[in-house]
């Protein structure tokens, strides 16, 4: 069932639709009382016509109503329309972090700051006895001021039921699926572990751990290589993220991190013990943290508060990108008004550009 802008479903107005896929299909619509704007999603059949997608569907609403965390998009309400079903959810504002992984990129620590947050979603989930099975940077949205949100608990599984892993089939995004995944063997918190490491691996690397010519080369590739440490695609790349990587996407469960909170506390040590390593230029990542200013010398890595106020100001007009604007501008940059005017250069509309501009000058 497909829907068009200016319905009217329920309570809700059809805006417009936020993406598609095999499954469903999800719309921005606006609730006709209170008037917040929210994100709809429904199945592409009636229930009748995929019975076995429409119990996920029921299974996704059920288990995603049980979350309530902060770095995890939030369910709302469902409903039945005629002989659909539909979920409302929070309206997540951002892009996701493949669309960044693919336009200007993400910085190494940025990088491992997202994953943090990922996993503080992740270890609440696993408390709550919930598998997300579908970690992938496309289920990954960064929101202004750095925030981060969980997609799509569509493939989720509760402690215990493994009704979806006996068919056969192999359910999940192939580049970043767990050799249990792979092949239909009961999955637990562990194997989101896993999914996490190879985002994570992505990210530091610039490709996925294991790829080929065939969905066959990437399935032996999860079953029995072992990547090679991105420091040897990208130079520069600390030896502890390694160690952490290669322990997250060991082969077997028990070899990996126990728990969300383990792995999520080993990358907050090693972020803040690499201090000097993370003033490295890390392939295409530029993670200096110095701005050589004259005009300005409080735009320096001693006073990171001015350069997430400029980001906070960016981001108005270009989105959540802008804090990886100013992370490669930083650098560069003389001046805070050089800084500022190359920033300014990022936003197409003029109007907004000079609003932009304007909020140098009130610092001034």
């Amino acid at each position: 069932m497909s829907f068009n802008a200016g319905e009217v479903v329920g309570d809700y107005q059809v805006i417009g639709t936020l993406g598609a896929g095999g499954m469903g299909e999800v719309y921005r619509v606006r609730h006709v009382i209170s008037q917040r704007e929210e994100a709809m999603k429904v199945l592409l059949r009636d229930l009748g016509e995929d019975p076995a997608r429409a119990e996920r569907f029921s299974r996704e609403i059920q288990l995603h109503a049980r979350l309530n965390h902060p770095n995890i998009a939030g369910m709302h309400t469902a409903f039945h329309a005629g002989n659909q079903l539909l979920m409302v959810m929070e309206l997540v504002e951002g892009e996701s972090l493949r669309s960044w992984m693919r336009g200007a990129g993400v910085g190494l620590w940025q990088g491992v700051d997202i994953i943090r947050q990922i996993l503080e979603a992740l270890a609440y989930s696993h408390d709550m006895g919930i598998t997300h099975r579908d970690i992938k940077p496309s289920n990954i949205m960064l929101m202004a001021q750095g925030r981060v949100k969980l997609l799509d608990f569509g493939l989720a599984t509760a402690l215990g039921d493994q009704r979806l892993t006996r068919t056969g089939a192999i359910v999940g995004s192939l580049h970043y699926m767990p050799p249990e995944q792979i092949r239909s063997e009961a999955v637990d918190a562990r194997s989101d572990i896993y999914s996490v490491g190879a985002t994570l691996w992505e990210i530091a690397a610039g490709k996925v751990p294991f790829d080929g010519g065939s969905d066959y080369a990437i399935i032996m590739g999860h079953l029995e290589d072992v990547p090679a440490p991105p420091r040897e695609i990208r130079p520069g790349v600390p030896e502890g993220l390694w160690g952490a990587l290669s322990k997250a996407l060991a082969k077997k469960p028990e070899d990996r991190f126990q728990s969300a909170r383990e792995f999520h506390e080993a990358l907050g040590g090693l972020r803040e013990g690499s201090s000097t390593i993370a003033a490295r230029a890390v392939g295409a990542f530029t993670e200096t943290r110095t701005i050589q200013s004259q005009a300005a010398p409080r735009a320096t890595a001693a006073d990171p508060a001015l350069l997430d106020e400029i980001s906070k100001h960016l981001a108005v007009y270009v989105g959540p990108i802008a804090r990886v604007l100013v992370k490669r501008a930083a650098p560069k940059a003389s001046s805070l008004d050089e800084l500022y005017k190359s920033l300014a250069a990022e936003i197409d509309s003029p109007p907004d550009r000079e609003k932009f501009l304007a909020t140098r000058k009130r610092r001034s």
